[in-house]
């Protein structure tokens, strides 16, 4: 797995509570090790690879997993 690839969570994930959207799906957007594991940054998206979750100022929102919480999808957009 490397930036760029496309990956699917394990579980639906709700970003926060008043959102009625969960994501099954994210672009990698780094890899980092934090004590002795991988964590996965990811940027949450839909299927396709578009439509990415965005902050009320149009920027991408960061979201770490960690590697076991996800599953290699696709090394390009998976549609």
């Amino acid at each position: 797995m490397r930036a760029g690839d496309f990956i699917r969570l394990k579980q639906p994930f709700t970003p926060t509570s008043n959102r009625m959207n969960a994501y099954r799906f994210g672009q990698v957007v780094a890899l980092a090790t934090v004590d002795f594991d991988q964590m996965v940054l990811v940027h949450l998206c839909d299927r396709t690879g578009g439509a990415i979750l965005r902050d009320e100022r149009g920027q991408p929102i960061l979201y770490g997993f960690w590697h076991y919480e996800v599953e290699h999808w696709s090394d390009r957009s998976p549609a």
